[in-house]
């Protein structure tokens, strides 16, 4: 366990005295509390992780979400399961405006609904498995860091920007059938724009997961995880014809 403000390490975040009370451990560093976020919900916790306040990360990585031996906390499998199944549906919906903005039908009639799913589903889980292969092969390599499941930690909760993409997919429905829904569909510029975005939080993340590296060097592997992942996941939809 580490203090949120100032990344010491610590004995304990709170004391309990009974059941609703108790009191947070005082960092002996920086003299703040340890962590204050044990007493925040859910809700602030992750308008504080969208809005890349060092102190939530800190509180996810070291306090929330850390396990010993470098364990995969149960929690961040199903982050990341839910983060597959949106990747999905944003796949599926960009592929669709894509091909209502140019008047073609993208989906044959020889493949079937569920082909349809899983190929998207095949691309979007090669893509996730490319990234976060990449990042624990070369934080280990290179940063000399090994413990790679918290690397993945790290990605899982920062990619959670993604959830930005939904607003433009909201935007869309609320014009309804409008002339400026037709002419702004989400296209792949907008999904790059998210892309982009989510690289930012990764480069955060995994900077504030190892302080001692140099920052150009985490956004050298990030950007090249991201270009390695684009490069796997075009060749698996020509393959698939998705």
């Amino acid at each position: 366990m580490r203090c949120v403000e100032c990344s010491a390490p610590v004995d304990s975040l709170y004391t309990c005295y009974s059941k609703d009370n108790f009191r947070l451990t005082q960092c002996p560093r920086c003299l703040e509390f340890a962590d204050r976020y044990v007493e925040y919900d859910l809700v602030l916790i992750g308008i504080d992780a969208l809005l890349i306040k060092p102190q939530v990360y800190r509180h996810l990585l070291f306090n929330k979400l850390a396990l010993e031996n470098d364990g995969l906390n149960p929690v961040t499998i199903k982050l990341a399961l839910l983060q597959l199944a949106f990747d999905i549906y944003l796949a599926w919906y960009r592929a669709d405006t894509s091909s209502l903005s140019t008047s073609k039908t993208h989906q044959s009639p020889q493949i079937s609904l569920m082909q349809t799913y899983l190929s998207f589903g095949a691309v979007s889980l090669v893509g996730m498995v490319v990234t976060h292969a990449w990042m624990r092969w070369w934080t280990r390599r290179v940063l000399g860091y090994r413990e790679g499941n918290a690397v993945s930690t790290a990605l899982v909760i920062s990619s959670g920007a993604k959830v930005l993409s939904l607003l433009m997919v909201v935007w869309r429905y609320a014009e309804g059938t409008s002339s400026a829904a037709v002419r702004l569909p989400m296209s792949p510029t907008s999904g790059t724009l998210v892309d982009a975005v989510v690289l930012l939080y990764n480069i955060e993340a995994v900077r504030l997961l190892i302080p001692d590296a140099r920052y150009l060097s985490i956004a050298a592997l990030v950007s090249t995880a991201l270009a390695a992942k684009v490069a796997v996941c075009a060749a698996v939809s020509q393959l698939l014809n998705v």
